[in-house]
């Protein structure tokens, strides 16, 4: 499961630009094997922010393929390494998710979201909560 960078120029013509129409630079994609585009963001990322977006885009790609464990592990880096970063409530969020599609356990997933509104009570990602 390996990520390769691509840099392609928007100024000369390329099949990419056809299939993934990027609307402005930069653009930064988590694209699967067979064209899937799992996470898409437009513009500059800070550099102390690249890593946690990076990491966050990837356990999004491996959730939406179903390989929840590995996601966790993906969301949890985030939370561990950069807890202040501004994707770390959107980690927390999907890091209950995926524990609940990995174990079915409605408890796992409220206990992450609760943790999710007492870290973050003012993300965006708090306010998407049920409660």
């Amino acid at each position: 499961r390996e990520f390769v960078p691509a840099r392609i120029s928007v100024r000369e013509p390329d099949e990419a630009i056809a299939l993934f129409k990027p609307t402005w630079t930069p653009t930064l994609l988590c694209v699967d094997a067979e064209g899937v585009v799992h996470y898409r963001t437009v513009g500059f990322v800070p550099p102390d922010e690249f890593v946690p977006e990076f990491r966050v885009a990837r356990g999004l790609t491996a959730f939406n393929q179903g390989r929840c464990a590995e996601a966790k592990q993906d969301f949890a880096r985030v939370l561990r390494e950069t807890p202040q970063s501004v994707h770390a409530p959107q980690a927390q969020y999907w890091h209950a998710v995926a524990e609940y599609k990995e174990s079915g356990s409605r408890e796992a997933l409220i206990a992450g979201w609760k943790t999710l509104k007492e870290r973050y009570p003012e993300s965006y990602w708090a306010r998407k909560l049920p409660f």
